[in-house]
């Protein structure tokens, strides 16, 4: 195995013998990566580690060289070992790059577009001073992921990344819908779905925060079907909860015994949110962390939200969020809700 230095060494002597100019981001990268291509991901990790100090140090002499890739590949790399907040920081160092390159073209470059995914996951609305800050709850609740979980949570956006990069969309075809038991909702969400691969696939549109509130429609449906099967099984559980209770206030429509279907897409998601915290979510941890992002976005419905909020909601979020649905979808089969809930009830006796 080639030691670090050597490889950055290696890196170096080729560059120089193909007289390939550092300030060409079209080509060095393809080198660089070719040279890690035996490197596990935490090889990789230390080796565009020692790359970034190897351009911080010869920008001293040649000046700025466009690094947009390199901090892109440590984000993608903390992202899939589980750390989201370095991931963040070097999708913003990226996108910074990104941006200065671009010289004020609009365009979604993908550490752009995927910081815009993850950013707003941690870093949400969360007062009347319409500031942005790091929500401690959601932090608590990625900790809460095991280390493969975490790497589940990874793979799903950055599958769909790769999907929209190339066109793609992961789909829900019309006979697996049957993960929705109930006949009218089912055809509601059905139809929606329809709809928005329709859009997200034929054409380009100016904004599609329509689309954005369709998903969350499409999430609420969903949400109302879970907690009303099997004579409101999942509600029943949530409202036993003592310690949930206690977060609730007491004119709160959560308080009733019967499901309210009027309850906030917030609401319905907080529920979730607080079941996971407790152990006993019917639905797994990155699927709940999913429709913290799609409810935040949904949240754009109201103008005040969008004046403040540091994302536009592009045809690249509504792509990447609703290939990402398909995974969460997956959760609602009536028998995954049955083995989870069987699970939860033997970890609580």
């Amino acid at each position: 195995m080639i030691a670090h230095e050597e490889k950055i060494n290696k890196f170096q002597r080729i560059i120089t013998e193909l007289n390939i100019d550092l300030k060409d981001d079209a080509q060095w990268p393809l080198i660089f990566g070719q040279i890690l291509t035996s490197d596990d991901l935490d090889q990789q990790y230390v080796n565009w580690g020692k790359l970034l100090k190897f351009f911080l140090e010869k920008e001293k002499e040649i000046g700025h060289c466009h690094k947009g890739n390199i901090y892109w590949s440590l984000g993608v790399i903390d992202l899939k070992n589980g750390n989201i907040d370095k991931a963040i920081e070097f999708l913003e160092e990226s996108s910074k790059e990104d941006k200065l390159k671009l010289n004020g073209e609009k365009r979604i470059t993908a550490s752009i577009g995927l910081l815009s995914i993850i950013k707003p996951l941690l870093h949400r609305y969360k007062n009347k001073k319409q500031a942005w800050k790091l929500d401690l709850n959601i932090k608590e609740l990625y900790e809460l992921l095991a280390v493969d979980e975490r790497g589940k949570f990874a793979d799903v956006l950055l599958t769909a990344h790769n999907n929209f990069a190339t066109g793609k969309l992961k789909v829900i075809l019309d006979n697996f819908f049957t993960f929705i038991t109930d006949d009218k909702t089912r055809e509601i969400t059905q139809n929606t779905y329809k709809e928005l691969t329709s859009a997200v696939l034929n054409g380009v549109q100016g904004t599609y925060y329509s689309q954005m509130f369709a998903l969350g429609s499409m999430c609420e449906a969903i949400l109302d079907e879970l907690f009303v099967r099997n004579k409101q099984e999942i509600w029943t559980l949530f409202r036993e909860d003592k310690d949930i209770q206690k977060k609730i206030s007491p004119d709160s429509k959560m308080n009733k015994q019967n499901y309210p279907t009027d309850l906030t897409l917030d609401q319905k998601i907080w529920i979730l949110r607080e079941m996971t915290l407790k152990g006993i979510c019917p639905i797994t941890k990155p699927s709940v962390l999913l429709l913290v992002i799609i409810g935040e976005y949904r949240d754009l419905i109201h103008p005040n939200r969008r004046i403040s909020f540091e994302f536009e909601a592009t045809r690249y979020v509504i792509s990447v969020l609703l290939d990402s649905f398909t995974d969460i979808a997956g959760d609602w089969w009536p028998q995954n809700i049955k083995k989870i809930i069987e699970a939860n009830y033997q970890l609580n006796k």
